[in-house]
C-alpha cells in the first residue's frame, strides 16, 4: 500500500505572499502597471491585485503569459512560481541545498502532513 501526504493544503500564507511579491518584482522590473497585465491576461485588477498579494494562486495557464510578457525565461518563472506554491514539489525536483528557509518550510509541512493509504 502506497502512502501519501496531503501537505498542499498547507502551505503558508507567508510563502504564498512571496510568491506574490515575486511577481511584483517581475512585473516592475518589465516596466508594466499592474491594470494593463490584468488586461492582457483577460482578467480583472482586483484578481491580478489578489495574485500579487498571494491570496490566489497562479494558475498553470497564467505562467507563461506571465513569463513570456515579463521577459523571464519560462522555466525560470515556472520554478520560482513552483517553489512558492509546492515548495514540497519543488524540494523534491531541486533540493533543498543551500535554502535553510525552504528546508524549515518543507520539513514543517512534511512533519505536519496526515499520513492516510492513498485512495482514503
Amino acid at each position: 500500500m502506497d502512502v501519501v501526504a496531503d501537505y498542499s493544503i498547507n502551505v503558508s500564507f507567508e510563502d504564498r505572499r512571496r510568491g506574490g511579491e515575486y511577481l511584483i518584482q517581475a512585473r516592475e522590473a518589465a516596466g508594466l502597471m499592474a491594470k494593463d497585465v490584468a488586461k492582457h491576461l483577460g482578467v480583472t485588477a482586483a484578481f491580478m491585485s489578489n495574485l500579487e498579494r498571494g491570496k490566489t494562486p497562479v494558475k498553470p495557464a497564467y505562467v507563461l503569459k506571465l513569463a513570456d510578457l515579463y521577459g523571464v525565461p519560462q522555466a525560470e518563472f515556472a520554478k520560482r512560481m513552483l517553489r512558492y506554491r509546492d515548495p514540497v514539489m519543488y524540494a523534491m525536483l531541486f533540493g533543498v541545498e543551500g535554502d535553510r528557509e525552504l528546508e524549515v518550510t518543507v520539513k514543517a509541512l512534511l512533519e505536519a502532513a496526515e499520513m492516510k493509504p492513498e485512495g482514503k
